[in-house]
């Protein structure tokens, strides 16, 4: 983002006391415990494998999990910190199913979208397809088949109702999102029906609905479920929105992933749908021809690059930003009275957008 839009809420200057370090001490601590919990959870697995070694299920799923930011897992944690509860413990099997449903949307995703990296590590369909290109896929088909229904025990063995109900609304909310993203894929439409997928494939799944499973584990009063939502919709659109930026202007070696991915596939974001609506008639016939090719170079997206700057897509691309996230803002207050807590919620939310993977 070059820094113009760093430090939406806080930029990251509370001297916090009391049970609560800053936003990014709260992450390691939870991590610390959520990273053993799984190791123990996968050894367990790993055990009473019914697969042969050459096509290992829970090896690949372990491996693929590696490296990510866990921060839907936080997510829940920070849910369930809101709500009231403290043992860090109580969520940690909640909070695995969660990272373990990510894995399963991510794996159809690159398999979707045919992305060769995830995480800087081949993509399961193209680690398998070197035997063949129809194996590889039926692969990640079933591996994320298998996620799913790995994903859906830890829940169900958490023995909370609500939680469940949540779960599987989310689960069918973000397929269609998917649904949609896929058939808008190289179509031209409005801003809010974009706006919908994102709000159904990510504010939905990426930050509302951990935080509701979190505050539902701890009995969170229903007003500060309904906070949760507002917020989580604000902050969920922010994050969208800075994939998109990422999806442009971002390394692809902290990325873990191209950066032609987006515009091979034409996918419809609001960052393109603005260089449309701003820039010239040649601008737009350029991002045309380019802006779902599936043979586009890195010269071609240098090109989709400066239509952007010159439009000035990238100047609403930081208001918007800077918009969406003061939305956010004003239901944190309602989403716990613990003031130390809150902070971590404003810095937690500075991350989501200001964030380089």
């Amino acid at each position: 983002m070059g820094g113009e839009t760093q430090g939406f809420f806080a930029k990251i200057i509370f001297q916090m006391t009391g049970d609560y370090k800053d936003f990014q001490g709260v992450l390691n601590s939870f991590s610390e415990k959520f990273i053993t919990y799984k190791a123990v959870y996968f050894k367990k697995q790993l055990a009473k494998q019914l697969l042969p070694e050459d096509l290992n299920f829970f090896r690949d799923l372990e491996a693929f999990m590696e490296g990510g930011k866990k921060m839907r897992a936080f997510l829940v944690y920070l849910g369930f910190l809101c709500g009231g509860g403290r043992k860090v413990s109580a969520v940690l099997q909640v909070a695995l199913g969660y990272e373990i449903l990510h894995s399963f949307f991510l794996i159809h995703d690159d398999f979707l979208d045919n992305s060769a990296l995830r995480r800087g590590k081949e993509t399961i369909h193209i680690k398998y397809g070197k035997r063949d290109v129809h194996f590889g896929d039926s692969i990640a088909l079933l591996w994320g088949d298998l996620a799913f229904v790995e994903a859906t025990r830890l829940f169900a063995e958490a023995g909370n109702i609500d939680v469940l109900r949540r779960y599987i609304d989310t689960t069918f909310k973000t397929g269609i999102g998917q649904v949609l993203d896929v058939s808008n894929s190289g179509k031209k439409i409005g801003f809010f029906d974009i706006q919908k997928v994102n709000d159904l494939k990510t504010a939905n799944y990426s930050v509302i609905s951990p935080l509701v499973i979190g505050a539902l584990l701890a009995n969170a009063r229903t007003s500060q479920i309904v906070a949760m939502e507002k917020f989580g919709l604000y902050a969920g659109r922010a994050f969208q929105l800075q994939d998109d930026y990422l999806g442009i202007f971002g390394d692809e070696k902290i990325l873990g992933k191209s950066v032609l991915s987006d515009m091979r596939e034409g996918k419809n974001t609001l960052l393109i749908y603005k260089a449309r609506e701003l820039g010239t008639a040649l601008d737009c016939r350029v991002i045309d021809s380019l802006w779902g090719n599936s043979d586009a170079k890195m010269a071609d997206l240098e090109k989709i690059r400066e239509i952007i700057k010159k439009s000035g897509a990238c100047v609403w691309y930081e208001g918007e930003m800077l918009s969406i996230v003061n939305r956010a803002g004003k239901y944190v207050k309602s989403m716990t009275n613990d003031v130390e807590l809150q902070k971590v919620i404003e810095e937690m939310a500075d991350f989501i957008v200001t964030r380089a993977n």
